[in-house]
Protein backbone atom coordinates (compact mmCIF):
# COMPACT_ATOMS: atom_id res chain seq x y z
CA UNK A 1 0.00 0.00 0.00
CA UNK A 2 1.11 3.63 -0.66
CA UNK A 3 2.55 4.92 1.98
CA UNK A 4 0.87 8.68 2.19
CA UNK A 5 -2.16 6.94 3.23
CA UNK A 6 -3.49 8.79 6.24
CA UNK A 7 -7.11 7.05 5.98
CA UNK A 8 -9.07 3.99 5.65
CA UNK A 9 -12.79 3.80 4.79
CA UNK A 10 -13.92 0.08 5.69
CA UNK A 11 -17.17 -1.21 3.30
CA UNK A 12 -18.98 -4.29 3.75
CA UNK A 13 -21.05 -4.05 0.71
CA UNK A 14 -21.84 -0.62 0.21
CA UNK A 15 -22.08 0.06 3.53
CA UNK A 16 -19.67 2.25 5.35
CA UNK A 17 -18.66 -0.12 8.65
CA UNK A 18 -15.07 1.94 9.63
CA UNK A 19 -13.26 4.58 9.35
CA UNK A 20 -9.41 4.03 10.48
CA UNK A 21 -7.36 7.49 10.21
CA UNK A 22 -3.88 8.08 11.04
CA UNK A 23 -4.03 9.63 14.44
CA UNK A 24 -2.09 9.18 16.97
CA UNK A 25 -4.56 6.79 19.24
CA UNK A 26 -5.14 5.36 15.23
CA UNK A 27 -2.05 5.05 13.55
CA UNK A 28 -0.98 1.49 14.60
CA UNK A 29 -4.47 0.31 13.72
CA UNK A 30 -4.20 1.86 10.19
CA UNK A 31 -1.05 0.32 9.81
CA UNK A 32 -2.07 -3.34 10.67
CA UNK A 33 -5.39 -3.17 8.70
CA UNK A 34 -3.27 -2.08 5.58
CA UNK A 35 -1.31 -5.84 6.19
CA UNK A 36 -3.83 -7.27 5.89
CA UNK A 37 -4.97 -5.55 2.50
CA UNK A 38 -4.87 -7.81 -0.82
CA UNK A 39 -3.33 -6.40 -4.09
CA UNK A 40 -7.28 -5.58 -5.14
CA UNK A 41 -7.79 -3.36 -1.50
CA UNK A 42 -10.27 -6.09 -0.28
CA UNK A 43 -9.83 -8.01 3.24
CA UNK A 44 -11.55 -11.60 3.51
CA UNK A 45 -12.35 -12.00 6.62
CA UNK A 46 -12.04 -15.78 7.14
CA UNK A 47 -8.55 -15.49 6.44
CA UNK A 48 -7.44 -13.22 9.10
CA UNK A 49 -8.49 -16.02 11.68
CA UNK A 50 -4.71 -16.48 12.12
CA UNK A 51 -3.93 -12.99 12.62
CA UNK A 52 -6.49 -12.73 15.56
CA UNK A 53 -5.19 -15.67 17.17
CA UNK A 54 -1.67 -13.80 17.40
CA UNK A 55 -2.94 -9.80 18.14
CA UNK A 56 -4.08 -8.54 21.91
CA UNK A 57 -7.04 -9.86 22.78
CA UNK A 58 -7.78 -6.33 23.55
CA UNK A 59 -6.63 -5.10 20.15
CA UNK A 60 -9.42 -2.92 19.05
CA UNK A 61 -8.99 -4.10 15.40
CA UNK A 62 -9.58 -7.71 16.67
CA UNK A 63 -12.73 -7.07 18.16
CA UNK A 64 -13.69 -4.89 15.19
CA UNK A 65 -12.91 -7.58 12.41
CA UNK A 66 -14.43 -10.81 14.39
CA UNK A 67 -17.86 -8.82 13.93
CA UNK A 68 -17.59 -8.71 10.43
CA UNK A 69 -19.42 -11.52 8.54
CA UNK A 70 -18.19 -10.64 5.05
CA UNK A 71 -15.26 -9.77 2.45
CA UNK A 72 -13.99 -5.79 3.24
CA UNK A 73 -13.17 -3.25 0.67
CA UNK A 74 -10.62 -0.27 1.70
CA UNK A 75 -10.74 3.25 0.09
CA UNK A 76 -8.17 5.12 1.19
CA UNK A 77 -7.10 8.61 1.19
CA UNK A 78 -3.86 9.66 0.32
CA UNK A 79 -1.74 12.87 1.13
CA UNK A 80 2.14 14.07 0.66
CA UNK A 81 1.27 15.25 4.50
CA UNK A 82 1.68 11.82 6.09
CA UNK A 83 1.63 13.26 9.20
CA UNK A 84 -1.40 15.86 8.59
CA UNK A 85 -3.73 14.48 11.37
CA UNK A 86 -1.05 14.20 13.77
CA UNK A 87 0.20 18.01 13.29
CA UNK A 88 -3.67 19.59 13.33
CA UNK A 89 -4.15 17.46 16.53
CA UNK A 90 -1.24 19.08 18.27
CA UNK A 91 -1.74 22.22 16.66
CA UNK A 92 1.63 22.78 15.16
CA UNK A 93 0.55 24.14 12.18
CA UNK A 94 2.29 25.52 9.34
CA UNK A 95 0.67 27.18 6.27
CA UNK A 96 1.24 24.04 4.02
CA UNK A 97 -0.26 21.83 6.52
CA UNK A 98 -3.43 24.54 6.73
CA UNK A 99 -3.97 24.19 2.63
CA UNK A 100 -3.70 20.13 3.34
CA UNK A 101 -6.35 20.17 5.56
CA UNK A 102 -8.62 22.74 3.47
CA UNK A 103 -8.22 20.37 0.83
CA UNK A 104 -9.12 17.17 1.81
CA UNK A 105 -12.15 18.96 3.37
CA UNK A 106 -13.09 20.63 0.36
CA UNK A 107 -12.14 17.47 -2.06
CA UNK A 108 -15.04 15.52 0.76
CA UNK A 109 -12.38 13.24 1.63
CA UNK A 110 -12.27 14.23 5.09
CA UNK A 111 -15.24 15.38 7.41
CA UNK A 112 -16.29 16.23 10.53
CA UNK A 113 -18.74 13.42 11.39
CA UNK A 114 -19.72 9.73 9.53
CA UNK A 115 -22.56 7.44 9.20
CA UNK A 116 -21.04 4.14 9.83
CA UNK A 117 -23.07 0.81 9.90
CA UNK A 118 -23.08 -2.09 12.91
CA UNK A 119 -23.13 -5.45 11.60
CA UNK A 120 -23.71 -6.96 14.36
CA UNK A 121 -25.95 -5.15 15.72
CA UNK A 122 -27.76 -3.98 12.03
CA UNK A 123 -27.49 -0.48 12.83
CA UNK A 124 -26.27 3.17 11.64
CA UNK A 125 -24.96 5.59 13.94
CA UNK A 126 -23.23 9.14 12.86
CA UNK A 127 -19.97 9.45 14.94
CA UNK A 128 -18.28 12.61 15.12
CA UNK A 129 -14.52 12.32 13.27
CA UNK A 130 -12.26 14.22 15.32
CA UNK A 131 -9.35 14.02 13.00
CA UNK A 132 -11.66 16.45 10.47
CA UNK A 133 -12.62 18.68 13.29
CA UNK A 134 -9.09 19.12 13.98
CA UNK A 135 -8.47 20.04 9.94
CA UNK A 136 -11.34 22.61 10.14
CA UNK A 137 -10.19 24.31 13.40
CA UNK A 138 -6.59 23.84 11.46
CA UNK A 139 -8.18 26.64 9.29
CA UNK A 140 -8.77 29.15 12.02
CA UNK A 141 -4.95 29.18 12.94
CA UNK A 142 -4.02 31.79 9.94
CA UNK A 143 -3.45 35.30 10.66
CA UNK A 144 -5.74 37.63 8.75
CA UNK A 145 -4.67 37.97 5.46
CA UNK A 146 -6.37 40.65 2.68
CA UNK A 147 -8.39 38.95 0.23
CA UNK A 148 -9.84 40.13 -2.75
CA UNK A 149 -13.17 41.95 -2.53
CA UNK A 150 -12.07 43.97 0.52
CA UNK A 151 -12.73 41.73 3.22
CA UNK A 152 -10.06 40.69 5.73
CA UNK A 153 -10.25 37.14 7.28
CA UNK A 154 -8.36 34.04 7.98
CA UNK A 155 -10.37 31.49 5.90
CA UNK A 156 -10.65 32.94 1.93
CA UNK A 157 -13.63 32.00 0.23
CA UNK A 158 -13.94 28.47 -1.56
CA UNK A 159 -14.37 30.09 -4.95
CA UNK A 160 -11.29 32.84 -4.15
CA UNK A 161 -9.20 32.67 -7.36
CA UNK A 162 -11.76 30.25 -9.34
CA UNK A 163 -12.38 30.82 -13.14
CA UNK A 164 -15.51 29.77 -15.17
CA UNK A 165 -13.74 26.07 -15.82
CA UNK A 166 -13.61 25.74 -12.62
CA UNK A 167 -17.29 26.53 -11.50
CA UNK A 168 -18.39 24.26 -14.42
CA UNK A 169 -16.33 21.38 -13.11
CA UNK A 170 -18.03 21.53 -9.46
CA UNK A 171 -21.83 21.48 -11.06
CA UNK A 172 -22.56 23.99 -8.12
CA UNK A 173 -24.78 27.46 -8.98
CA UNK A 174 -23.41 30.42 -6.83
CA UNK A 175 -25.98 33.15 -7.17
CA UNK A 176 -24.48 36.47 -6.41
CA UNK A 177 -24.60 37.27 -2.88
CA UNK A 178 -23.85 33.68 -1.78
CA UNK A 179 -20.84 32.35 -0.24
CA UNK A 180 -19.03 29.11 0.70
CA UNK A 181 -15.56 29.69 2.96
CA UNK A 182 -12.48 27.60 2.00
CA UNK A 183 -12.58 23.95 3.59
CA UNK A 184 -16.68 23.07 2.77
CA UNK A 185 -17.37 20.62 0.88
CA UNK A 186 -20.08 21.45 -1.97
CA UNK A 187 -21.23 18.81 -4.18
CA UNK A 188 -22.70 18.32 -7.59
CA UNK A 189 -26.03 19.82 -7.76
CA UNK A 190 -26.09 22.21 -5.04
CA UNK A 191 -27.67 26.03 -5.35
CA UNK A 192 -26.63 28.52 -3.69
CA UNK A 193 -28.87 31.37 -3.28
CA UNK A 194 -28.66 35.34 -2.44
CA UNK A 195 -27.72 35.63 0.92
CA UNK A 196 -26.89 31.96 1.86
CA UNK A 197 -23.78 30.99 3.62
CA UNK A 198 -21.55 27.59 3.79
CA UNK A 199 -19.26 27.82 6.37
CA UNK A 200 -15.96 26.08 7.10
CA UNK A 201 -15.88 22.38 7.61
CA UNK A 202 -19.55 21.85 6.29
CA UNK A 203 -19.93 18.90 3.69
CA UNK A 204 -22.91 19.13 1.47
CA UNK A 205 -23.76 16.08 -0.57
CA UNK A 206 -25.31 17.58 -3.16
CA UNK A 207 -27.60 16.01 -5.96
CA UNK A 208 -30.57 18.22 -5.85
CA UNK A 209 -29.76 20.77 -2.15
CA UNK A 210 -31.12 23.62 -2.50
CA UNK A 211 -29.65 26.11 0.17
CA UNK A 212 -32.25 28.73 0.11
CA UNK A 213 -31.49 32.99 0.71
CA UNK A 214 -30.31 34.09 3.77
CA UNK A 215 -29.60 30.21 5.23
CA UNK A 216 -26.86 29.05 6.99
CA UNK A 217 -25.12 26.06 7.10
CA UNK A 218 -22.57 26.37 9.89
CA UNK A 219 -18.85 25.20 10.40
CA UNK A 220 -18.91 21.52 10.10
CA UNK A 221 -22.57 20.65 9.53
CA UNK A 222 -23.85 17.97 7.48
CA UNK A 223 -26.34 18.04 4.55
CA UNK A 224 -27.10 15.06 2.81
CA UNK A 225 -28.78 14.66 -0.93
CA UNK A 226 -32.01 16.05 -2.32
CA UNK A 227 -32.45 18.68 0.37
CA UNK A 228 -33.99 21.81 1.09
CA UNK A 229 -33.30 24.26 3.46
CA UNK A 230 -36.01 27.49 3.50
CA UNK A 231 -35.33 30.71 3.41
CA UNK A 232 -33.73 32.25 6.58
CA UNK A 233 -33.00 28.64 8.41
CA UNK A 234 -29.79 27.97 10.21
CA UNK A 235 -28.16 24.54 10.51
CA UNK A 236 -26.17 24.36 14.03
CA UNK A 237 -22.43 23.77 13.44
CA UNK A 238 -19.35 22.55 16.24
CA UNK A 239 -16.22 24.50 17.78
CA UNK A 240 -16.95 23.35 20.94
CA UNK A 241 -17.08 21.38 23.28
CA UNK A 242 -14.51 18.79 20.93
CA UNK A 243 -15.88 16.12 20.27
CA UNK A 244 -19.45 17.14 19.94
CA UNK A 245 -21.36 15.94 16.77
CA UNK A 246 -22.40 18.31 14.42
CA UNK A 247 -26.04 18.57 13.48
CA UNK A 248 -26.89 16.16 10.64
CA UNK A 249 -29.16 16.25 7.97
CA UNK A 250 -29.98 13.63 6.19
CA UNK A 251 -31.14 12.69 2.29
CA UNK A 252 -34.24 14.07 0.92
CA UNK A 253 -35.48 16.21 4.57
CA UNK A 254 -37.32 19.19 3.74
CA UNK A 255 -37.23 22.15 5.60
CA UNK A 256 -39.40 25.49 6.15
CA UNK A 257 -38.11 28.56 6.26
CA UNK A 258 -37.07 30.92 9.41
CA UNK A 259 -36.18 27.32 11.22
CA UNK A 260 -32.72 26.89 13.67
CA UNK A 261 -31.96 23.13 13.98
CA UNK A 262 -29.76 21.32 16.48
CA UNK A 263 -29.15 17.34 16.16
CA UNK A 264 -30.13 14.95 13.51
CA UNK A 265 -32.66 15.23 10.84
CA UNK A 266 -33.41 11.79 9.83
CA UNK A 267 -33.96 10.64 6.12
CA UNK A 268 -37.14 11.73 4.36
CA UNK A 269 -38.38 13.91 7.45
CA UNK A 270 -40.10 17.53 7.14
CA UNK A 271 -39.83 20.42 9.15
CA UNK A 272 -42.42 22.88 9.05
CA UNK A 273 -41.87 26.78 9.09
CA UNK A 274 -40.90 28.01 12.14
CA UNK A 275 -39.67 25.42 14.12
CA UNK A 276 -36.32 26.08 16.60
CA UNK A 277 -34.72 22.96 17.51
CA UNK A 278 -32.05 23.37 20.16
CA UNK A 279 -30.61 20.90 22.57
CA UNK A 280 -32.58 22.56 25.35
CA UNK A 281 -35.70 22.54 23.71
CA UNK A 282 -38.40 19.18 24.19
CA UNK A 283 -39.88 17.42 21.19
CA UNK A 284 -43.62 15.73 21.66
CA UNK A 285 -44.58 12.78 20.03
CA UNK A 286 -48.69 13.04 18.79
CA UNK A 287 -48.43 9.64 18.28
CA UNK A 288 -47.04 7.83 21.60
CA UNK A 289 -48.68 11.77 24.01
CA UNK A 290 -45.18 11.77 25.17
CA UNK A 291 -42.15 13.80 24.75
CA UNK A 292 -39.05 12.29 22.92
CA UNK A 293 -36.02 11.10 24.55
CA UNK A 294 -32.89 12.52 22.97
CA UNK A 295 -29.73 10.42 22.39
CA UNK A 296 -26.80 10.67 24.38
CA UNK A 297 -23.11 10.69 23.37
CA UNK A 298 -20.37 11.09 25.95
CA UNK A 299 -18.08 13.84 25.20
CA UNK A 300 -15.23 13.58 27.50
CA UNK A 301 -16.28 13.05 31.17
CA UNK A 302 -19.75 14.30 30.32
CA UNK A 303 -22.97 12.79 28.73
CA UNK A 304 -24.96 15.68 26.01
CA UNK A 305 -28.24 14.98 24.50
CA UNK A 306 -28.78 14.86 21.21
CA UNK A 307 -32.41 16.38 19.78
CA UNK A 308 -33.35 14.14 16.37
CA UNK A 309 -36.09 14.21 14.31
CA UNK A 310 -36.65 10.39 12.89
CA UNK A 311 -37.08 9.02 9.59
CA UNK A 312 -39.90 11.00 7.51
CA UNK A 313 -41.63 11.64 10.51
CA UNK A 314 -43.32 15.93 10.46
CA UNK A 315 -42.37 18.39 12.38
CA UNK A 316 -44.36 21.48 13.63
CA UNK A 317 -43.50 24.26 16.46
CA UNK A 318 -45.77 23.96 19.09
CA UNK A 319 -45.91 24.82 22.70
CA UNK A 320 -46.66 23.06 26.08
CA UNK A 321 -48.51 24.35 29.07
CA UNK A 322 -47.24 24.29 32.52
CA UNK A 323 -49.26 23.92 35.07
CA UNK A 324 -49.47 24.94 38.53
CA UNK A 325 -52.73 24.42 41.19
CA UNK A 326 -54.54 23.33 38.61
CA UNK A 327 -53.84 26.78 36.68
CA UNK A 328 -51.90 27.14 33.01
CA UNK A 329 -49.35 29.71 34.22
CA UNK A 330 -47.22 30.19 31.09
CA UNK A 331 -46.45 28.41 27.76
CA UNK A 332 -42.52 26.97 26.83
CA UNK A 333 -42.06 26.35 23.04
CA UNK A 334 -41.27 22.94 21.76
CA UNK A 335 -41.35 20.93 18.51
CA UNK A 336 -44.22 18.71 17.96
CA UNK A 337 -44.17 15.36 15.55
CA UNK A 338 -46.75 15.40 14.01
CA UNK A 339 -49.07 11.97 13.59
CA UNK A 340 -49.11 11.76 10.08
CA UNK A 341 -45.66 11.02 8.20
CA UNK A 342 -43.86 13.87 5.76
CA UNK A 343 -44.99 12.15 2.91
CA UNK A 344 -48.45 12.28 3.43
CA UNK A 345 -48.71 15.75 3.24
CA UNK A 346 -49.43 18.03 0.37
CA UNK A 347 -46.62 20.15 0.70
CA UNK A 348 -44.43 17.75 0.47
CA UNK A 349 -45.38 16.97 -3.29
CA UNK A 350 -45.13 20.18 -4.84
CA UNK A 351 -43.17 19.77 -7.58
CA UNK A 352 -40.06 22.15 -7.63
CA UNK A 353 -38.73 24.57 -10.28
CA UNK A 354 -36.41 22.56 -11.83
CA UNK A 355 -34.65 25.48 -13.43
CA UNK A 356 -33.50 26.72 -10.24
CA UNK A 357 -31.55 23.96 -9.46
CA UNK A 358 -28.44 23.21 -10.79
CA UNK A 359 -27.59 20.90 -13.65
CA UNK A 360 -25.61 17.57 -12.94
Amino acid sequence: MDENVVLARVYQGENLVGVFPRTQTGADTLDTLLTLTHLDDTINVPDQQGFLKFAPEESPLVTWLQNMTADLRIVTVLSKQREIFFRVQEEKVSEEIIQTAQDLLETGQVRTAEKIYNPKKDAWAWHTQLYGVDCMNALFKRDNIPMEGSYYDKVPLLTQGWNVSDFEEHKVRFIPGSFARAGSYIGPGTTLMPGSIVNTGAYIAGKGVMIDGGARVATGAQIGKGVKLGAGSGVEGILEPKGMLPTIVENNVRIGAQCELSGIIEEGAAIATGVQMSKQKKIFDVRTNNFQEPRVMQVGDKLLAIPYIPKGRLALPGVYLKEKNGFVTYGIACTVLHEKDACEMDFMELPKNTDLYAKI
